[in-house]
């Protein structure tokens, strides 16, 4: 599905990663670890087509290269650490966001009844059905999370690019956010490529991110 070949990147001209070669298959779940400012992030927006590199990138065979902004949010999604809320939108709202790729009134951006019900359908899946007319600057740090998540989730992804989802988050919700991903896994054929963060001595020949599968 996803695959790297001797891929760089960096910023300001100066290299971050350097030569990194893997593929990702469906309903892959592969994890990144490394210590802080080895090249994780760096990797994920790279994926993610949110910075210039060298070497190539193809997603099911076709290059990103040749492919246009819109195909490749289609096929890969990111989902950050939480930041600060800086909108006041509801919960249904934000998550409909998620569904701008599909919506045909590219004019005025009506959603379709199917764009509501996938919506809802999402909101499901992180267990929020219940919680979707509620304005998301009045959620907690884990509720606000799972409705990013529903977003990630809305814009019907090929691969979700997790940049330490829950590097903020109390451990229940932690383990809730994880939950809802695993489920999310277990009922598609989608693939995963996760970041962490390595708490242990790391080697310093060992400058650049570790893959594992």
């Amino acid at each position: 599905m996803l695959t790297l070949n001797n891929v760089s990147a960096g910023y300001g001209g100066a290299d971050v990663i350097r030569n990194i070669s893997l593929q990702v298959h469906s309903r892959e779940n592969l994890a990144i670890i490394g210590p802080n400012g080895c090249g994780k992030t760096t990797l994920l927006r790279t994926v993610a087509n949110l910075l210039p590199f060298s070497g190539d990138i193809e997603i099911a065979g076709k290059s990103v290269r040749r492919m246009k902004h819109r195909e490749i949010s289609s096929k890969i999604a990111m989902l950050s650490q939480m930041t600060n809320i800086h909108f006041s939108y509801s919960v249904f709202d934000t998550v409909m966001m998620g569904r701008y790729l599909h919506i045909r009134d590219k004019l005025f951006g009506l959603p379709s009844e199917n764009d509501k019900a996938y919506v809802m359908r999402c909101l499901e899946a992180v267990d929020l059905v219940k919680d979707k007319d509620r304005d998301i600057t009045r959620l907690s740090g884990g509720q606000i999370q799972r409705v990013f998540l529903a977003r990630t989730l809305a814009q019907e992804p090929e691969i979700i690019l997790l940049d330490e989802p829950t590097n903020h988050l109390d451990f229940k919700y932690q383990v809730e956010l994880i939950r809802h991903l695993q489920e999310w896994r277990r009922q598609t054929d989608k693939s995963m490529i996760k970041k962490f963060r390595c708490l242990l001595s790391w080697p310093d020949t060992w400058n650049k991110p570790t893959i594992l599968l």
